[in-house]
């Protein structure tokens, strides 16, 4: 899609040319929730300035906003959590198998999900032949 070719090249711009496919879909799901957040909390404000349609500053007041609470809450939080998280040890790897171990297929995602170059349109077989 147009958005990840558009990530692709922000990357490229600022020199990172070497990475994994999941570092793009990461980048898109982030962007794509910070979006609907956004623009979902410059709705309310519309809504509580009595409006029913969101105008800019809205949204630059929500931008502002989710800008200054990741200030406040991001760095503290996060160090509390990775100190939390590595105090517990891993689980021991199992050593009956050979291979790479890989958890369930449910929580695997092995393969990109769009294509950046859009596929012709598949010719569909003749429908009414019954």
């Amino acid at each position: 899609p147009r958005d990840a070719a558009t990530v692709d090249e922000i990357l490229r711009s600022m020199g990172v040319t070497d990475y994994e496919p999941g570092v793009l879909h990461q980048l898109l799901t982030f962007m794509h929730a910070h979006c609907a957040e956004v623009f979902s909390e410059g709705a309310d404000y519309a809504a509580h300035a009595g409006r029913t349609a969101v105008e800019c500053e809205d949204v630059r007041l929500a931008c502002r906003l989710k800008s200054a609470e990741a200030q406040v809450t991001s760095a503290p939080f996060l160090e509390w959590l990775a100190r939390e998280r590595n105090g517990q040890p891993l689980p021991a790897a199992p050593t009956s198998t050979s291979g790479i171990q890989l958890p369930p297929q449910k929580f695997c995602l092995l393969a990109a999900n769009y294509d950046l170059v859009p596929r012709a349109p598949a010719v569909e077989a003749a429908e009414d032949e019954t």
